[in-house]
């Protein structure tokens, strides 16, 4: 069985998804924006943060994700952040994002 062990992840918090629409996600720009300040540091993966994402957050933007490497990032993350839009929540929905985290034993913050 697999068992989750922080000494075998990176010190890194880490969020995937585009810097487009995240006005749409309740509290997301505070969350990274804690995490970056953090001990732990921050790694942003997804389109628009070197353009249209806060300038604040463009140094922990690590580009694009390769096709195929999305398990490994959250395998090797200390943690991964995650936000569900607004709408979605409103709905009773939550982001995809929350059982590929789990699928691969690491903790999420939403």
């Amino acid at each position: 069985t697999h068992r989750w062990d922080a000494r075998n992840r990176s010190n890194h918090l880490v969020y995937v998804g585009s810097a487009l629409g995240i006005s749409t996600k309740r509290n997301l720009l505070h969350m990274l924006r804690e995490a970056a300040l953090s001990e732990f540091g921050l790694e942003l993966w997804g389109s628009g943060w070197d353009t249209v994402g806060p300038e604040d957050l463009r140094p922990f933007w690590r580009g694009v994700l390769p096709f195929g490497k999305l398990a490994h990032v959250y395998t090797n993350a200390l943690a991964v952040l995650g936000a569900t839009m607004d709408g979605q929540r409103s709905q009773g929905m939550v982001n995809n994002r929350v059982f590929e985290v789990l699928a691969v034993g690491t903790p999420l913050i939403q």
